[in-house]
């Protein structure tokens, strides 16, 4: 095989760094989502529950940036600019279409 189809036209196997990311961006997203559906009473559009009062969005904010927080201090081999694109990406594939 050659170097290009080495590089090109292999079977693509995530490494065991980007399935971590992968699964705790995952379940980032999904615990964020859970948290936000005990605490805001708004109208849910785009499959997510949306905050109905300034104190709902206060809490639901403070979750996340505190959750991130903790993410980004027990895994620190990743950075904050990773977390944070991974858990886009898997917010994004958790939406229905």
């Amino acid at each position: 095989m050659n170097e290009f189809q080495k590089q090109y036209m292999c079977n693509f196997q995530q490494s065991p760094r980007e399935v971590l990311l992968f699964n705790i961006a995952e379940q980032y997203a999904t615990s964020a989502e859970e948290y936000d559906r005990t605490v805001c009473t708004g109208p849910v559009i785009n499959h997510e529950v949306m905050p109905a009062t300034p104190r709902e969005q206060f809490l639901s904010i403070q979750n996340a940036r505190s959750a991130f927080d903790r993410l980004c201090a027990n895994y620190p081999q990743f950075s904050r600019q990773e977390l944070r694109r991974a858990i886009s990406k898997a917010d994004r594939r958790a939406r229905p279409q």
